[in-house]
């Protein structure tokens, strides 16, 4: 989730088969309902898409495949031990402990979502298009809407970068 962006229920929904070297295709979710969990499609049909994962995920899912006994009771990439569909909320207590285990603040699951969407903004400089396409968003009017705060930074990025693009035309047509 940290490494795309993706919602809890889109995470737990990925099978082997969705994985193709750095690339992984979310196609479905777990998700809870009044009938216990089940597989579900997305939530919207934006959230159906395929990214870019670093090889060191890549590489740390393919470990994993390798070392999880029960990696052929399931087309999961995380089940249940036998293979049955993981609750989403053991995913959420499993982050909480973890952050704990690593003194981290518990900021809870959903806000690694909201983190990497900030660092897509401020340190990566992405545009509201690019990452609403990341993180399965509808449009990027979404991501404008929930992230607008991150932007103002880039105005002066923008303003200073304007500026050294003119005034190096402009020199180079002097030195002419």
């Amino acid at each position: 989730m940290s490494y795309t962006g993706a919602r809890r229920g889109e995470s737990l929904g990925l099978r082997w088969c969705d994985l193709n070297g750095q690339t992984v295709r979310f196609a479905q979710q777990v998700k809870k309902s009044s009938k216990g969990i089940a597989i579900g499609g997305l939530k919207s049909q934006a959230s159906y898409r395929t990214l870019t994962i670093s090889s060191r995920l890549a590489d740390a899912l393919q470990a994993l495949r390798e070392d999880w006994p029960d990696a052929e009771a399931s087309d999961l990439i995380f089940s249940e031990p036998g293979g049955g569909l993981p609750h989403p909320d053991l995913l959420s207590q499993w982050v909480k402990r973890s952050q704990v285990d690593v003194g981290v603040p518990n900021i809870g699951i959903h806000a690694l979502r909201h983190t990497v969407v900030s660092l897509l903004i401020v340190e990566g400089g992405l545009d509201p298009v690019a990452v609403a396409a990341q993180v399965g968003h509808n449009s990027a009017d979404i991501t404008l809407q929930k992230y607008s705060h991150l932007w103002p930074a880039k105005l002066a990025q923008a303003g200073n970068a304007l500026g050294e693009m003119i005034d190096g035309a402009k020199d180079a047509d002097s030195a002419d």
